[in-house]
């Protein structure tokens, strides 16, 4: 999978007012029951990416109800998503 931004590319324009960086990172691990996901709002909270607002990619950004771990939620104006800054 490539990324969106390279770490270099970010670096170069952390300070840009016109840009927004959202880190949306997740956890994955393994337990007995199968695999595990997890919001990446702890490694968001001890400043990973410096500035940037946090969208949780389980709780935000997945639909709860599909039968896809982590499946994109489908867009709904009706209810806009909450970015934590």
């Amino acid at each position: 999978m490539d990324k969106l931004a390279s770490t270099s590319w970010l670096v170069e324009r952390i300070d840009d007012p016109f840009m927004a960086v959202l880190d949306c990172m997740g956890r994955t691990s393994e337990t007995a029951s199968g695999l595990q996901n997890r919001s990446g709002s702890h490694d968001h909270l001890s400043g990973r990416i410096p500035g940037a607002g946090f969208a949780d990619l389980k709780g935000d950004l997945s639909d709860p109800d599909s039968r896809i771990r982590l499946q994109k939620r489908a867009a709904d104006p009706a209810t806009p998503m909450t970015v934590a800054t």
